[in-house]
């Protein structure tokens, strides 16, 4: 047997070697003693096309891929030269061998495609296929947090990474509260800690940063008391002062400033501390600076210097004057428990002739002259003031003739003069202690 074309022949087997042309096969019977050899016609059969060996896909993971992964696939089987393609449906691309996942939901199908040459037919491989998975996020943290900040002062916070469009929120811990992202400072010791958080969406997962931390310190607060006087005997005055930094929400609610001193009704002239004590649940959080300011107790019978005093602005009814630094105004010298120890009196009293005394005044007193100042009020007619203090000791003649004479305890009066230096029924003015 012999072939031709598309075919070879092996023993009495004819294999076809193409899919394509025509395969042609004789046969030829040798001579013998009584016969010649013979050959016979060709008998053909058309060459056709195989099927290939069946193609799958390959290197597809076994587990689910999270969203933005890649891998590289491959075929298995199929025959022929014919070329290899894949094509991807589903929660995936493909482009050459490698498939890439575009969602974190659903599933991804994977088939190949291994083309016809002269032998044999075209074929595609089943799907091969793998579950999509959300991604985790790019690490996620919180920005804007200072190293130290004050109790009750704020500050603003973003955030910086992250993945996805899931929400955002940020959450705040120890000392501290905050109100959308704005973190206010809530104790002036302690730690703030400030969280935040993404959302999973179809993508990506949850996920939260670490903790951003700053530093509680102490609010300052400054208490300013005021300096108060008074004289021996007298009930102290209602103390207090300026309070400077303490938070509107804090003060007399939850923090309290109260002023005392060590003075009591029966404590000698002198001078006395002016002691604040701060309490209260919000005490802890400033860092309190406290000024000096004391009480002086005065004594009526105790000779006040020049320099303790100094001149009011002008010497009306309810003028004040300074004692040690300290501004006393208007009260009552005889019974000072209005703490005031000088005051010019709204009343006064004018006597012609000899004798002139104010009795509401008690003991006998002697004056300081501190100063003198042209009255404005008496037009064309200019005349000299002299403002005087009236203290408890020796009697003094009230005028140069002698002819007056004052009693009065710590009281202050004012003494009009002609400028010849005349004393008379037209030359003085008192203004008597009340």
């Amino acid at each position: 047997m012999t072939s031709t074309g598309a075919c070879s022949v092996s023993g009495s087997t004819v294999t076809m070697t193409s899919g394509t042309g025509i395969c042609s096969v004789t046969a030829t019977k040798a001579a013998d003693a009584n016969y010649n050899s013979a050959t016979s016609t060709a008998v053909t059969v058309s060459a056709a096309l195989a099927d290939q060996a069946a193609l799958s896909v390959t290197g597809v993971p076994g587990v689910a891929q999270a969203y933005g992964t890649s891998f590289i696939v491959g075929t298995s089987g199929g025959s022929g030269t014919g070329a290899v393609s894949y094509d991807s449906t589903g929660a995936c691309s493909v482009s050459g061998n490698t498939v890439t996942m575009t969602s974190g939901t659903g599933t991804c199908s994977v088939t190949a495609t291994k083309a016809a040459d002269t032998n044999y037919n075209g074929t595609a491989s089943a799907a091969a296929t793998v579950a999509a998975a959300p991604a985790d996020q790019a690490a996620l943290s919180v920005t804007g947090v200072p190293g130290v900040q004050a109790y009750g002062t704020s500050f603003i916070v973003g955030t910086s990474g992250g993945s996805g469009t899931g929400s955002l929120s940020v959450v705040a811990s120890g000392a501290c509260s905050i109100s959308g992202n704005t973190v206010t400072i809530t104790s002036g010791t302690g730690t703030c800690s400030v969280t935040a958080t993404k959302a999973a969406d179809t993508n990506y997962n949850g996920t939260a940063s670490a903790a951003a931390t700053v530093a509680a310190a102490l609010r300052p607060l400054t208490i300013a008391p005021a300096s108060y006087s008074r004289a021996v005997g007298a009930a102290n005055p209602t103390l207090g002062g300026t309070v400077s930094g303490a938070l509107a929400a804090d003060l007399n609610v939850s923090l309290f400033v109260a002023y005392n001193t060590t003075a009591t009704t029966s404590s000698p002239a002198g001078v006395y501390p002016i002691n604040v004590t701060v309490t209260g649940g919000a005490a802890d959080s400033y860092a309190v600076t406290i000024s000096t300011a004391t009480l002086t107790v005065v004594s009526a019978g105790v000779d006040l210097s020049e320099s303790a005093l100094s001149l009011p602005a002008s010497a009306n009814a309810g003028g004040q004057m300074s004692v040690s630094g300290t501004t006393v105004n208007g009260g009552d010298a005889s019974s000072p428990a209005t703490t005031t120890l000088f005051y010019l009196s709204t009343e006064h009293r004018h006597r012609e002739g000899r004798g002139d005394r104010l009795s509401q005044c008690a003991g006998i007193g002697r004056r300081r002259q501190l100063g003198r100042y042209l009255d404005p009020d008496v037009a064309g007619k200019p005349e000299w003031h002299l403002l005087r203090v009236c203290l408890l000791g020796r009697q003094q003649p009230g005028c140069r003739n002698g002819r007056e004479q004052l009693r009065s305890v710590g009281c202050v009066y004012r003494e009009r003069r002609r400028p010849d230096g005349g004393c008379g029924a037209q030359g003085r003015q008192h203004h008597r202690c009340r």
